[in-house]
């Protein structure tokens, strides 16, 4: 498994629901969990996807699973970052269909900064 360094880039995978549903915050509650999930089998190809060009793939967690990606590969797998968001990421059609969205990973925005 690779190992992530201080250059590597962390960011969040959605996947689309197996549904077809839309996924919107009004909508991710307890209630529409199962329509919201996706497929299985999209989610694992989009991980080995991933994991074979050396990604750190983390577990899939809802609808989202995290994602480490080495510096050297950012723009080669992500695209350029707009916004805090990846919109245009340089899979092939068979992963990026069964992709929601891509956005970084950014740190809490409230409580202490340091514990030091």
């Amino acid at each position: 498994m690779p190992v992530a360094d201080q250059d590597s880039q962390t960011v969040l995978v959605l996947l689309k629901p197996a549904s077809g549903r839309p996924i919107t915050t009004a909508d991710a509650t307890s209630d529409s969990i199962g329509e919201l999930a996706p497929s299985p089998r999209a989610a694992a190809a989009v991980a080995k996807y991933f994991a074979d060009r050396g990604c750190e793939v983390g577990p899939l967690v809802g609808v989202s699973f995290a994602l480490t990606v080495p510096a050297d590969a950012v723009a080669r797998l992500l695209g350029e970052e707009e916004n805090g968001e990846f919109p245009k990421p340089r899979v092939p059609r068979t992963i990026s269909r069964t992709i929601e969205r891509i956005v970084r990973d950014s740190p809490i925005d409230f409580g202490p900064v340091s514990f030091g």
